[in-house]
C-alpha cells in the first residue's frame, strides 16, 4: 500500500543539530543575502516553475556538511525529506526552502547560533558566537502539496477501511482452509493445542522460556527464535509485557507444552504504523513451545 511518509519535526531537528559547521569569513562570499540573514546560492534556478508553498512536502536529494566534512547525503536517493512550514527564527532553513521552485538546485547557510538560541541542543564542535553555519545543499525534485497530501490519506484510510473491515472474511477463509474447527476465545483469539504440557502453568511473574515462530496467513515468517543464530526466548512474563493476544495465549500454556496462536489485529498490532513490519489489520499467528517455566 502507498504511504505518505511525514518528515516528523525530531527528525528534521536531528539533521539540523548533527550539522553545525565552522566557516571563514569569506566562505560565502559568493553566496546572496536575504534580509534575515540567509545566506544562499543557486546552481540552477526555475522562476517560472512551481514555488515552494508553506505545507508542501519535499521529495529532494540532500547534502549537509561540516567544512569538508560530508555529514548527510541522501543524493542518488531522492525521498520525502522535509515539511515546509512556518519559520522559527529569521534566517532559518524554513525560509530558504520557500525560496525553492520545482527542480531548483541550491544551498543554504544557516547560523548556528540562531538555532542554539531557540533551545535546541548543539553538538559538541558547536561554538557560540563563532559565526558557524549550517549548510545544505539541495535538489528539488518534486513537491507535493498540501491538497495533495490531504487526498493521499484520504485514499489510505479508505484502504485501511477495506482491510479492517475483510479481515474476518481472511481469518476464516484460512480456518476452512486448514480444516481448523476451533472456536475463538471470549476476546478472539484462537487457541490451538498442539501438545499438551505436562509441567507448571505459564503465571504472571514467572520465568518463561520459548521457541515461537511468527508468521502471516500466507505463511510468511516474520520473526522466528528458530531462525539462524537465534536463540530462545526467556523473559519474566508481565501483564502488558507482549501483544494481548500473545499474552492471553500463553496463559493458557504449561511447560513442554505446544499451541498455535492465530491472533486478530485487535489483540497484536490493529492499525500499525508506517514503520512497522506489520500491515495494518493483519491477523498473525505464532507457534509457540514453552521450553521451561519456573
Amino acid at each position: 500500500m502507498k504511504r505518505v511518509l511525514f518528515a516528523t519535526a525530531a527528525i528534521v531537528c536531528l539533521i539540523i543539530l548533527t550539522v553545525a559547521c565552522s566557516n571563514g569569513k569569506d566562505a560565502f562570499k559568493d553566496y546572496k543575502k536575504t534580509e534575515t540573514g540567509l545566506y544562499y546560492k543557486f546552481e540552477i534556478e526555475n522562476k517560472k516553475e512551481q514555488q515552494v508553498q508553506i505545507g508542501d512536502l519535499l521529495v529532494a536529494e540532500m547534502k549537509v556538511t561540516l567544512d569538508d566534512s560530508l555529514l548527510f547525503d541522501n543524493f542518488g536517493d531522492p525521498q520525502r525529506l522535509m515539511m515546509v512550514v512556518e519559520s522559527d527564527f529569521k534566517g532559518d532553513l524554513a525560509e530558504g526552502l520557500r525560496m525553492l521552485h520545482l527542480g531548483d538546485v541550491a544551498y543554504f547557510a544557516i547560523a548556528a547560533d540562531s538555532i542554539a538560541k531557540i533551545g535546541v541542543q548543539m553538538p559538541p564542535f558547536y561554538k557560540s558566537e563563532a559565526g558557524q553555519r549550517i549548510v545544505y545543499y539541495i535538489k528539488l525534485h518534486s513537491i507535493v502539496t498540501e491538497e495533495e497530501l490531504m487526498q493521499e490519506k484520504e485514499q489510505q484510510e479508505k484502504e485501511l477501511m477495506v482491510l479492517e473491515s475483510s479481515e474476518q472474511d481472511s481469518i476464516d477463509t484460512y480456518l476452512a482452509k486448514n480444516n481448523i474447527k476451533q472456536k475463538p476465545t471470549e476476546s478472539g483469539l484462537y487457541y490451538i493445542e498442539t501438545l499438551k504440557g505436562t509441567g507448571q502453568n505459564v503465571e504472571i511473574g514467572k520465568t518463561v522460556t520459548m521457541n515461537y515462530t511468527g508468521k502471516f496467513l500466507n505463511g510468511e515468517i516474520f520473526d522466528s527464535s528458530l531462525g539462524e543464530g537465534r536463540e530462545p526466548m526467556e523473559f519474566v512474563l508481565q501483564e502488558d509485557l507482549m501483544i494481548k493476544g500473545f499474552t492471553e495465549g500463553l496463559l493458557k500454556m504449561k511447560d513442554k507444552g505446544k499451541a498455535t496462536l492465530i491472533i486478530p489485529s485487535k489483540l497484536a498490532y490493529g492499525k500499525s504504523s508506517p514503520q512497522s513490519p506489520i500491515p495494518p489489520y493483519a491477523t498473525i499467528i505464532f507457534d509457540v513451545e514453552i521450553l521451561n517455566v519456573q
